[in-house]
């Protein structure tokens, strides 16, 4: 099943928005994958990965309680799974969540420092 995933249009799609800098595009075809899988890893890492967009986006618009809560709940979700149990890993993706996530604990945040620079974030599709 999750090889038939990797060729699902939303998951190209998100991948090269995401490679874009386009979170919320990103967000939006990998919803579409993620609303065609069944319950399990490949469901719910797909879904930590969508919030890790989410993190993103709410960074952008300067909302750090959004973003912290969405950053716990991806790292929960990605929390166990490992590159061969999903449709997609983003290298690098679960260690910029903790960072966030930890950083939103001081006393105000540097939201814009917070965001992701070119290369941080790279994503690796299942072949």
């Amino acid at each position: 099943m999750l090889r038939a995933m990797s060729a699902h249009p939303g998951l190209q799609q998100g991948i090269e928005h995401f490679e874009a800098g386009r979170p919320w595009e990103a967000h939006e075809g990998w919803e579409r994958a993620w609303r065609a899988l069944p319950d399990g890893p490949g469901r719910r890492g797909l879904q930590g990965w969508i919030q890790l967009c989410a993190v993103w986006v709410h960074l952008q618009q300067g909302r750090p309680s959004p973003a912290q809560r969405q950053a716990r709940a991806a790292l929960a979700k990605l929390e166990g799974l490992s590159e061969g149990q999903i449709t997609l890993w983003i290298q690098g993706g679960t260690e910029w969540l903790s960072k966030v996530e930890r950083s939103l604990n001081e006393p105000s945040p540097n939201l814009s420092a917070l965001l992701p620079q070119s290369g941080d974030l790279q994503v690796h599709p299942l072949k």
